[in-house]
């Protein structure tokens, strides 16, 4: 009796783990400019919540960022602003978190400066 009331503490716990995690962070998936293998980055949540624990942004574009204002201006505050490289063009060398807040903030303005 005493083992199975362990077992299911132990799986209670490790379900409220989970979704204590679920809440707090960002799991981004992206894709590395130059190699083109995929890669993860890890983000606290500005908020505690449910909403884009898991982010694919592979196949985002410059427009996507426009739908996505809040999440894109928190990833640039973080400092994981290499994450959405892929969103900017190709020769883009100049300042990629400063171009996605301004991006963010004015979704028309799609293209970098170069």
């Amino acid at each position: 009796m005493l083992k199975w009331f362990v077992r299911i503490l132990i799986a209670v716990g490790l379900m409220g783990g989970w979704a204590v995690a679920a809440r707090c962070v960002h799991i981004i998936h992206s894709i590395d400019t130059i190699t083109g293998q995929d890669r993860f980055g890890i983000l606290p949540k500005a908020r505690w919540m449910f909403d884009d624990t898991y982010l694919d942004v592979r196949g985002w574009t410059a427009a996507d960022i426009g739908t996505h204002r809040d999440l894109v201006r928190h990833i640039a505050r973080s400092g994981k602003a290499d994450l959405l490289k892929h969103v900017a063009a190709k020769d883009f060398s100049g300042d990629l978190a400063a171009w996605l807040t301004e991006t963010a903030n004015s979704p028309s303005a799609t293209q970098p400066g170069i």
